[in-house]
């Protein structure tokens, strides 16, 4: 990643595509954000620790501050109501750098993965909706670019999974809704819980008598049609072909993402409660950017999903 950076370092002294409004201190004020991480995570300064840096005034870090977010190259964040230096973070698409080096820092994968993320966390931990900025959306892209490079070879739809996964687990969906960068101290351990997931739940299954003769299995049966296992915290647990969601939250999420891997079919969502489960047979579609079930015998819409949307 560093050999990357520096690729885009070496790409703002080069004066194709470069505003004319751009001067020196802003190409070293940038090259200096950058090597802070600020393509990654916003990075906190106030004018004079800018300054000392770059051995300029604190009215000139001002100025270069306000020509460069002019540009695209830099958004600020003030943290004046909060007391606190500014946050920088720097646009890597509107950057003067060639394509085929930005493609290197952030693949289109990260990018779509980026993407299908923010419509999966339309609203904040606080129920509002939330509006993304242009560092924001950067800033989840490269927390995705990182998952692809170090723990999934690449794999999006194995990443994919596995943030389904957080979003709908107890433990790690607050952090999943703020964002992916949010997981990146847990990830390695969030990973090995979603790849023996399964391992853990036959673990938590009664042994069976050895004696006891093989249930009946119907040849028409399909995998989906399993009931999911309770929450361990007491919660609703809703199944609908092989997602396992949890809270009418979690079910909402789903259905919101019209890039999930729903099929559109009759299936049985299952809804489990701590005390019993029950299950309705339904149809899924995908209508409006979004899935739309209906219960199969009336085609009208299901009060579980009523409620959750």
């Amino acid at each position: 990643m560093k050999d990357k950076l520096l690729e885009v370092i070496r790409g703002l002294f080069e004066a194709d595509g470069r505003p004319a409004e751009i001067e020196p201190v802003d190409i070293a004020l940038t090259a200096y954000l950058v090597l802070k991480g600020a393509l990654a995570n916003p990075v906190r300064g106030s004018g004079s620790t800018l300054g000392m840096a770059l051995n300029v005034t604190e009215r000139t870090i001002t100025a270069s501050t306000g020509r460069l977010s002019s540009a695209g190259w830099v958004h600020k964040h003030s943290g004046k109501s909060r007391r606190q230096g500014n946050t920088y973070s720097v646009i890597l698409e509107k950057l003067p750098v060639a394509q085929d080096i930005k493609r290197t820092v952030i693949t289109p994968e990260a990018w779509t993965l980026a993407e299908q993320y923010m419509r999966a966390v339309p609203n904040n931990t606080k129920g509002k909706p939330r509006r993304f900025t242009k560092s924001e959306r950067q800033r989840f892209a490269f927390a995705l670019q990182t998952f692809l490079d170090r723990y999934t070879a690449g794999d999006a739809q194995l990443l994919r999974d596995v943030l389904n996964f957080a979003l709908s687990h107890p433990k790690y969906a607050m952090k999943a809704k703020r964002g992916p960068h949010e997981l990146r101290r847990p990830f390695r351990k969030l990973l090995e819980e979603f790849k023996n997931r399964g391992t853990q739940v036959q673990a938590a299954e009664p042994a069976k008598p050895v004696a006891a003769p093989a249930e009946p299995t119907d040849p028409n049966a399909h995998p989906w049609e399993t009931p999911p296992a309770p929450s361990s915290t007491g919660q609703v647990v809703y199944k609908l072909q092989w997602f396992t969601v949890v809270g009418a939250e979690g079910l909402q999420k789903l259905l919101n993402d019209s890039a999930s891997a729903l099929k559109e079919c009759e299936c049985v969502l299952f809804t489990r409660t701590p005390t019993h489960v029950t299950e309705k047979r339904v149809s899924v579609m995908s209508a409006f950017g979004k899935w739309i079930v209906l219960d199969a015998a009336t085609g009208k819409g299901i009060a579980e999903v009523e409620r959750a949307a």
